[in-house]
């Protein structure tokens, strides 16, 4: 049984360091190129047009999971 806890020891040290640098896509808000997916994203959702600056949190992490998805 020892021998089983010192393979799997192991494997969660080697493991580690790459499950700590996979992290989660970065967004970043651009006028430019990302106006014109939002107003995508509400005309499809059929959400009432807003600014995104007025939108949730809740409301803009739908949207960057909703982007991911759809890209130009």
């Amino acid at each position: 049984m020892s021998r089983f806890i010192r393979t799997m020891l192991l494997s969660v040290c080697l493991l580690a360091p790459a499950m700590a640098r996979a992290e989660p896509p970065r967004h970043e808000w651009n006028e430019e190129h990302e106006n014109d997916a939002w107003q995508r994203y509400q005309k499809e959702k059929h959400i009432k047009a807003h600014e995104w600056g007025k939108a949730s949190k809740r409301e803009q992490a739908r949207y960057w999971k909703w982007r991911d998805a759809h890209h130009d």
